[in-house]
């Protein structure tokens, strides 16, 4: 951005275009880790529940039932059983539970595991939302701001390709690229791909492009 305002002679301008533009995603971050922090304490108590069913609750339970001789129900007695199992081979499933961790850690620093990575996480229910937002956001922004500093879309989306975040992205964002080398636009592209693109965001670039903005 700092080179194209040195060339277009508009570097005060894009200084604080880049100065805004730090501001924003600064902020943007911000409210994403505070959007994520609400699931994130449902699941820590969700465990602390279910372990304390599970290691100390039940198994009171059980003891009470077997000291008066109750007959329980079939679902009872499965919960009781698997309750049983856990507790007994607690051991083994964490060593199972971490190699796996393990596994998928190093996975998914491979470029096919972070391609599978990242297709999952954008379908998975709420979470996935909540990373569309956040990239189609970063993406508008980012192409605003490098245009504004006097980039061309097809230079401002070099810079996007490699900042976007997410492979599925990415890979979208190549193909407009070369697609505006042939004469489409945007929107055009956007629009085949609803799952990603909303068509809220593809009629705004439509609009924006109907108002002789460069994109």
């Amino acid at each position: 951005m700092v080179r194209a305002g040195e060339t277009s002679g508009k570097l005060s301008q894009s200084l604080t275009f880049l100065a805004n533009h730090l501001e924003r995603e600064y902020n943007l971050k911000s409210k994403i880790r505070g959007a994520m922090i609400y699931p994130a304490l449902v699941l820590v108590v969700f465990l602390a529940i279910f372990g304390l069913m599970m290691f100390s609750i039940l198994p009171s339970f059980e003891n009470i039932l077997k000291e008066r001789e109750v007959e329980v129900p079939f679902i009872t007695k499965v919960i009781l059983s698997f309750s049983k199992i856990l507790r007994e081979k607690f051991l083994y499933f964490a060593l199972i539970l971490g190699a796996s961790v393990i596994l998928i850690f190093y996975y998914l620093k491979t470029e096919e595991g972070r391609k599978l990575f990242d297709k999952i996480s954008l379908k998975i229910p709420f979470f996935g939302e909540i990373s569309k937002l956040s990239i189609l956001s970063r993406f508008a922004q980012n192409l605003s701001t490098l245009t504004s500093a006097g980039l061309t879309p097809i230079e401002a989306l070099e810079i996007i390709e490699e900042i976007v975040g997410n492979e599925e992205y990415k890979n979208i964002v190549s193909k407009i690229k070369e697609d505006l080398k042939k004469g489409k636009t945007i929107s055009s592209i956007t629009a085949l791909y609803p799952e990603l693109f909303p068509p809220l965001f593809t009629q705004l670039i439509l609009v924006g492009r109907k108002n002789r903005n460069p994109i």
